[in-house]
């Protein structure tokens, strides 16, 4: 967990240096429509700092969780996969304040093409720790079937541990190969789906203990 705060202090840093390059009263696009084009914008100041912001608190709600989680055994086993959560989430924080700070500096970058990447990038990591996660109520995918059955758990992560990475592999691929107008719908699809899916699985677990409690 310390390396997370060491990034967090450089991505500070780094957002405090290239603030000095922004031209008065510089906007940057803040959301984009359908069809990849800026429909809104804000000041570049704030896209400067609200990824390390978002950084800064994301890491130390992960720290907290040693505090807040009902589970802490089961929490102290899993601290790779809560420092691989974490990890998620700065890298794609990091890939988007890199593409803010090489607007500031003049350099045109598709920022939805960021977006993809980072999410990729963010999902495989998270498919890759997700197995290794005991039961817990902040971190994973939690189902009611699941968090009552350590089986049912175990077998929910590991199978949409696959589907993380194999979603996140899909948004990588889908930067070089899809037309702008396609990203939004492919990022919004490779999140959702692999999300869903876990948590019917979980409830189908369930619905084949149930059935062969019932037929015994």
């Amino acid at each position: 967990m310390k390396y997370l705060w060491v990034i967090c202090v450089l991505s500070v840093i780094a957002s405090i240096v290239a603030f000095q390059a922004i031209p008065e009263g510089m906007e940057m696009p803040a959301t984009w429509s359908a069809d990849g084009d800026p429909d809104r914008s804000r000041p570049a100041w704030k896209g400067l700092f609200i990824p390390p912001a978002v950084m800064v608190f994301m890491v130390g709600a992960f720290a907290a969780l040693k505090w807040v989680e009902p589970r802490k055994e089961n929490l102290q086993k899993s601290l790779r996969a809560r420092d691989g959560f974490a990890l998620a989430v700065v890298l794609m924080m990091l890939v988007l304040q890199f593409g803010t700070i090489a607007a500031v500096l003049g350099y045109e970058l598709t920022k939805m093409r960021l977006v993809l990447v980072a999410a990729g990038l963010a999902f495989i990591i998270m498919g890759n720790f997700m197995g290794k996660n005991r039961s817990d109520f902040f971190i994973g995918i939690q189902t009611p079937w699941n968090l009552s059955d350590e089986d049912n758990w175990r077998k929910t992560h590991r199978f949409g541990g696959k589907l993380f990475m194999f979603a996140g592999a899909m948004m990588l691929a889908g930067t070089w190969v899809l037309a702008e107008a396609d990203i939004r719908a492919a990022a919004i699809t490779c999140m959702v789906v692999p999300t869903l899916i876990p948590v019917i699985y979980s409830w189908w677990l369930w619905r084949q203990e149930q059935a062969q409690e019932s037929s015994e």
